[in-house]
């Protein structure tokens, strides 16, 4: 995934204030 675009999809779930939501990202990118 681009860096730019992980930021904005990380940004993005920051907004709308889903934790959990963030979590799987970081797993998924990680």
């Amino acid at each position: 995934m681009n860096a730019a675009m992980n930021d904005k999809t990380y940004n993005y779930i920051i907004k709308k204030g889903g934790k959990l939501e963030i979590k799987v990202i970081k797993t998924s990118c990680g």
